[in-house]
C-alpha cells in the first residue's frame, strides 16, 4: 500500500474522478507521462475503492443506532413536556381569547390601512379634478372615509386595551419562549430522523456492489489539452453568469442604496445620514461620525430659516429611528444652549418616555383633555431641555391631535421654546402623522437605510404633499459605515 500511497501523492493533481450524467457511473481520468502508469494507477484507485467499501461495510450497517434512538427519545419527551406546559399556561392566561382579539386587531388594521389607501387615492383625484361638482363629490366621500378611518382607529384602541387587559407582556413572553422551544425542537428532531432514514437506506443499498464496466487499458497516443481554451470558455461563462446574477438582485432589491439614490427619486434634499446607533453619548467622543451627524442635521435645520421652529419626524414605516433621531438632535442643540422642547406623538406605541428612561404620564394627552397643565405636563431633563411625554392611553388620538387645544399647544411651545421637536407615527399606517405635520413648521422623513422601500417612501411623500405639508428633506438613517466608510472619512475628516 505504501508503493500505491507514493503515486497517489505524485499523481494527485492529474486524477479526475468524474460522474457520467446522473448514474452512479463514474469515470477516472489519470494523466502521466507514462502510459502504463496512468492505465496502472487507474485500475489500481477502482481495486482500493472496491476494498474500502467490504472492509468498511459492516461498520455502515452498525451505526450508532443506540445513540440516535437516545437522541429521538429525550428530545420527543421535551416536547411533550414543553407542550403539556404550554397548554397549562394557555388556560391560565386565557389565551385563547387573547389570540382571537389579536386577530381581530390583524384584520382591523389591514382594513384601516386599504380605507387609508383608496381615501388618498380620491383626495389626489378630487384635487386634479377640473369639474367642480365631480370634485366635490369627491371631497364629500374623503370627507366619509374620514369617519370610517376614526370609528376603526377608536375599535383599533378598545382592541389593543381589550388585549392588555387580558394579558401581560410579560406572559405574552413566557408564552412565545416555550412556542420557540418547541419549534426549534421539532426541527432538530426531524433531521435526525431524516439522516436516520438516509443512514438505513445506505445500509440497505451499499454493498458490495462496487464493479468495473471498462478496465483501463494502455492508451495508443497522448490526449491533446484544451487548457487555454476551457479557461477562456470558463472565463466567459464565469463572467456572464456574475453579471447576470448581479442584475436580478439590483431589480428585484427595491431598497435605497445610497444618498444619490434617495434625492433622485423622492426629489428631497438629504438633511443627514446618520449611522446604525442605539444611544449617543456627547462627552464621551464629541468627533465621533454619529455626533458629526447630527450637527450636520442641526446645521442644516437653522439654514431652513428663523421663523422654522416646529419639526415634525416621520417615517414611511417602523422600525426607521425616527424617535431617536429627534429625542438625540433634543440633546445635541440644547447643547447649543438652545432652548428646546421634545414631544411624543405617537399616542398608540409611544417611545420617547423609553429613551429618557421616565414615566409615560402625565403628558401630551393628559394636557389636551385638561387634566394637567403644561407646566405639570412637561418634565424638565436638563437646563433649556424639556421632554412632553405621549402621556395616559386616549381612546382617539387622531381627534385629540386634530383638536383646537392641540394648535393651541403648539403656539404657546413656539413663544417658550427656539425649537420644538415632534415625535410623529409612520405615515403609511395611520393619518395621525399627516394631521401633526399640516400644523408644524417643517416635515422631516426619515428613511432607514437598511429596510425602507422604494414604494413606501413615495407613498409617504405623496400623503404628506396631498395634506399639504411642508416636506423639507429627508434623513438617511442607519447607514452602514463600515461599507460607506470613505463617504463618511470625506465628511467629517475634513474638518480637523
Amino acid at each position: 500500500m505504501s508503493v500505491f500511497s507514493d503515486i497517489l501523492r505524485f499523481y494527485y493533481d492529474n486524477i479526475d474522478v468524474n460522474p457520467i450524467g446522473k448514474s452512479n457511473v463514474f469515470k477516472i481520468t489519470v494523466k502521466s507521462q507514462n502510459p502504463k502508469t496512468s492505465a496502472l494507477v487507474a485500475n489500481e484507485i477502482v481495486n482500493a475503492f472496491k476494498e474500502y467499501v467490504a472492509s468498511t461495510r459492516d461498520d455502515i450497517i452498525n451505526l450508532s443506532k443506540e445513540q440516535v434512538d437516545k437522541q429521538v427519545s429525550a428530545l420527543q419527551n421535551k416536547i411533550n413536556h414543553d407542550r403539556s406546559i404550554l397548554a397549562k399556561k394557555k388556560i391560565e392566561y386565557n389565551f385563547d381569547k387573547v389570540s382571537e382579539v389579536k386577530r381581530q386587531i390583524g384584520n382591523l388594521e389591514w382594513r384601516l390601512k386599504e380605507i387609508l389607501r383608496t381615501r388618498d387615492k380620491l383626495y389626489a383625484s378630487g384635487l386634479a379634478s377640473i369639474n367642480k361638482t365631480m370634485k366635490e363629490d369627491r371631497l364629500k366621500e374623503v370627507i366619509q372615509y374620514d369617519n370610517t378611518i376614526e370609528e376603526l382607529n377608536e375599535e383599533i384602541n378598545d382592541k389593543y386595551a381589550e388585549k392588555n387587559s387580558l394579558i401581560s407582556s410579560n406572559q405574552i413572553d413566557e408564552i412565545d419562549e416555550i412556542e420557540k422551544a418547541i419549534s426549534t425542537n421539532q426541527k432538530l428532531l426531524s433531521k435526525i430522523l431524516e439522516n436516520r432514514e438516509v443512514s438505513q437506506l445506505a445500509i440497505v443499498t451499499t454493498s458490495n456492489q462496487v464493479r468495473t464496466l471498462d478496465s483501463a487499458l494502455v492508451p495508443i497516443e497522448p490526449i491533446k489539452t484544451k487548457g487555454l481554451k476551457n479557461l477562456f470558455f470558463a472565463l466567459i461563462l464565469g463572467l456572464g453568469t456574475s453579471f447576470g446574477i448581479a442584475y436580478m438582485i439590483e431589480l428585484m432589491d427595491t431598497s435605497f442604496k445610497n444618498v444619490n439614490d434617495v434625492e433622485n427619486f423622492l426629489k428631497l434634499p438629504i438633511l443627514a445620514t446618520i449611522p446604525d446607533i442605539s444611544a449617543l453619548s456627547f462627552q464621551k467622543n464629541p468627533k465621533s461620525t454619529a455626533i458629526e451627524s447630527f450637527r450636520t442635521l442641526r446645521t442644516n435645520i437653522k439654514f431652513l430659516g428663523k421663523d422654522m421652529k416646529t419639526f415634525v419626524f416621520s417615517s414611511p414605516t417602523p422600525e426607521s429611528g425616527k424617535s431617536l433621531i429627534s429625542s438625540n438632535l433634543g440633546l445635541l442643540m440644547n447643547s447649543s444652549d438652545d432652548k428646546v422642547v421634545v414631544i411624543d406623538t405617537d399616542l398608540r406605541k409611544s417611545n420617547i418616555h423609553h429613551l429618557f428612561k421616565i414615566e409615560r404620564s402625565p403628558g401630551l394627552s393628559d394636557i389636551l383633555e385638561g387634566k394637567v397643565s403644561l407646566k405639570d405636563g412637561m418634565r424638565k431633563l436638563k437646563e433649556n431641555l424639556y421632554v412632553i411625554t405621549a402621556g395616559s392611553t386616549c381612546k382617539n388620538p387622531q381627534k385629540m391631535l386634530e383638536s383646537k387645544e392641540m394648535d393651541d399647544l403648539l403656539e404657546e411651545l413656539k413663544k417658550q421654546f427656539d425649537y420644538v421637536l415632534i415625535d410623529s407615527v409612520p405615515a403609511i399606517l395611520l393619518t395621525d402623522a399627516q394631521i401633526i405635520a399640516s400644523k408644524a413648521d417643517a416635515t422631516i422623513l426619515v428613511l432607514n437605510a437598511q429596510i425602507t422601500k422604494k414604494d413606501d417612501a413615495a407613498a409617504a411623500k405623496k400623503s404628506f404633499t396631498a395634506h399639504n405639508c411642508n416636506l423639507v428633506g429627508a434623513i438617511f438613517n442607519k447607514v452602514d459605515t463600515y461599507r460607506d466608510k470613505y463617504y463618511y472619512r470625506y465628511k467629517y475628516n475634513k474638518y480637523y
